[in-house]
Parts: structure tokens; sequence; C-alpha cells
């Protein structure tokens, strides 16, 4: 999706999750592993602080360190993001449509998930689903 019309791409949707999982203030270079350099990365977060969805400090003490954080507007949306990110990974035989309730368009769908297991990452602390044996957020080997 294109920065032009106010929407966030893949890669800063990316860097919106990590700062809403590690919800702390972390320095920029942490985040390179998730763009391709660091042109790339300085683009995308001057992206996100113009949206107001992160804070950039910058501190000197013996070299320039940048510090991001996320906003309450940044966490609110990456909250959303995070909730859209676990529909996706579910099964869709786990969506019933139920015609007894009516929302604003005409159905609502209730998930009826029966199998509520988690395994934790113990590199990102992302969620994934049990039967998953690698994270689905860094890609490291699940225990």
């Amino acid at each position: 999706m294109k920065a032009e019309y106010g929407i966030l791409n893949e890669r800063e949707q990316m860097i919106m999750l990590r700062l809403y999982r590690v919800n702390k203030e972390v320095v920029k270079t942490s985040l390179l592993n998730l763009v391709p350099n660091s042109y790339s990365l300085d683009k995308y977060l001057d992206h996100l602080k113009e949206y107001n969805l992160i804070n950039i400090r910058e501190e000197k003490v013996i070299r320039r360190t940048f510090y991001i954080s996320i906003t309450k507007k940044g966490y609110a949306i990456s909250r959303q993001l995070a909730h859209i990110e676990e529909l996706l990974k579910m099964n869709f035989d786990d969506f019933n449509m139920d015609p007894s309730f009516s929302g604003d368009n005409g159905t609502v769908y209730e998930i009826n998930n029966h199998n509520n297991e988690k395994k934790l990452c113990q590199i990102c602390m992302f969620t994934n689903p049990s039967m998953a044996n690698f994270c689905m957020f860094c890609g490291s080997k699940l225990e």
C-alpha cells in the first residue's frame, strides 16, 4: 500500500508490530533486521513519525543514538494490526456465520476457536498457534 494515501506499508506495519510487542523504547539499530538498509529504515520511521505513531529521541553520549518508542495512537493502531494478524492465521473453518445477529453491515461472524493453546516465542515474545514449529514473526524455532 502506498504511503501517499496515508496507509502503512508492510515494512512499516512490521516496525509497528515489533514496537507494540516490545512495548518499551528501543535503539533504532535494533529495527534494522526488518528492513533492507539504514536509509529505508529512516524513511519508514519518518513516515511513522509524520503520522504521530512513534517518537524518536536522540541522545548524544559518546556517539549519537536514536531511541524509538510507540505513541498512544501508534499503540492503538498496532493493537488492531496484531488482531488482524491473528485473524489471518485462523483456519476459515473456525468462522461460522451466525444469522441470529446482525451488525451495521448486516452480518456478524462468530469465531469459534476451540484450540486456544499457543506457543510463545522466546526471542521476540510473539504468540504463535500451537501447531507452529517456527515463529511466524521472527522465524526462530519454537520449543
